[in-house]
């Protein structure tokens, strides 16, 4: 898959109607992919999304609302592709391919193409990008939700004697390029040369196990067992 270089502003126009995600980060021709703040999903229940982020000790809750612009890759052209909740099943307008925008992006046929099916069958600690109406509030609901297969956020434990060097070393074997622990040693955000994927996660937790440490995450717990 080539990867995306389209910008916010690129992005947007290519889909009529979406509003933009924010003046300055038009103007600013920030990225779609570093947006907002890092993010991955706990669950999802309803419109209310439980996510990982890197300034808050617990998860926090947010709500998907009517406006709240989702987007990611389309699989078959390699495409940013955003979408409201509304047009999660529509099909998608980036390529010839036919299928829902939802299915697009999760790299997953699902029973259903709707934005909850889609958040649910994400690897586990995949990269979000959040941005909540009011910053630093999620409870103002989500602004728009990206997902970013190149970054990783999980809640973890155990790791704080490692050095920067011999954190890099411990998650090389996952594609990571660099992993820093955020919040105190609770969190760990990845940057990837390529794609997180079901099985990378499984192999993460492994590897964090047989250091010493833990992924506090139970989607990946489950997968290790």
């Amino acid at each position: 898959m080539k990867a995306a270089t389209f910008n916010i502003a690129s992005a947007i126009l290519a889909i009529s109607g979406l509003a933009a995600i924010s003046s300055a980060a038009v103007a600013g021709n920030i990225t779609w992919q570093h947006v907002g703040e890092l993010a991955s999903v706990v669950s999802v229940t309803g419109n209310q999304v439980m996510l990982v982020t890197a300034n808050q000790p617990t998860p926090v809750a947010t709500v998907v609302q009517p406006a709240t612009q989702l987007g990611g890759i389309c699989i078959d052209c390699g495409q940013f592709l955003p979408f409201t909740p509304a047009k999660a099943g529509a099909s998608c307008q980036m390529c010839s391919c036919g299928s829902p925008n939802a299915t697009c992006v999760s790299w997953n046929e699902l029973k259903k193409p709707t934005w909850q099916a889609m958040l649910q069958s994400l690897p586990a600690g995949v990269g979000l990008r959040a941005v909540f109406n009011t910053p630093n509030d999620p409870s103002s609901g989500l602004k728009s939700l990206f997902i970013n297969r190149r970054q990783v956020l999980l809640p973890v434990t155990g790791l704080n004697a490692l050095t920067p060097q011999q954190l890099v070393a411990l998650v090389r074997p996952v594609g990571a390029t660099s992993a820093t622990l955020l919040d105190g040693g609770t969190r760990m955000e990845l940057n990837l040369k390529s794609d997180w994927t079901t099985k990378a996660s499984k192999t993460l937790a492994a590897i964090i196990q047989k250091a010493g440490g833990a992924v506090n995450s139970p989607v990946i717990l489950a997968l290790a067992k």
